[in-house]
């Protein structure tokens, strides 16, 4: 006998084999996000935004894909703030618990909720 769980986590592992197979796992030529050197994976001092209002705010791994693209991590605004990577169709963002980042290469904006904005460059140490 099935439960309710038992059918979701099927229907979750279809439906994920199904978006792999059908619009393709992300790939060097396709990454949106962030993309890392495999040694940068493991330190978390290599990634800073570095902000128009004269702050750095890090940027810590947390998950990374095979072709190292930042798929995770925390955002260090000073406490640290857990961040996804939502793909745009032309560009990227990392967003988390009323805070988020757009970007495209290396320049992009920190939004701290809906009212309050700053410029950033990202910059790798």
């Amino acid at each position: 006998m099935t439960t309710p769980f038992d059918r979701a986590v099927r229907f979750f592992c279809v439906f994920s084999v199904a978006y792999a197979i059908i619009w393709g796992l992300p790939g060097s030529a396709r990454a949106d996000g962030i993309a890392l050197p495999r040694a940068a994976a493991a330190s978390c001092d290599t990634i800073t935004l570095v902000c128009e209002n004269a702050r750095t705010y890090g940027l810590c791994p947390i998950g990374v894909t095979e072709v190292g693209e930042l798929v995770t991590g925390t955002l260090r605004t000073p406490g640290p703030t857990y961040v996804r990577l939502i793909p745009m169709g032309n560009g990227y963002r990392y967003a988390g618990r009323g805070i988020w980042f757009d970007g495209k290469g290396a320049a992009g904006r920190l939004f701290f909720g809906q009212n309050r904005s700053v410029a950033c460059a990202v910059e790798w140490h």
